[in-house]
């Protein structure tokens, strides 16, 4: 499963939420592996955008 690189946040999050996989895989234009995107890294930066800093 894979969005581009200047695909916005939602559609990762949609595409993570709609199926059984734990990551998406983010693509250069080029497509090559710019980085991949998890289910725990989203909740973190959701949890971080509502709370700010989680790390303490």
């Amino acid at each position: 499963m894979t969005v581009g690189r200047k695909d916005d946040a939602k559609e990762a999050l949609d595409k993570l939420l709609s199926s059984t996989s734990n990551y998406v895989v983010v693509l250069n234009d080029n497509r090559t592996v710019a980085g991949i995107i998890t289910r725990t890294s989203t909740a973190k930066a959701m949890g971080e955008a509502l709370w700010g800093d989680l790390s303490a």
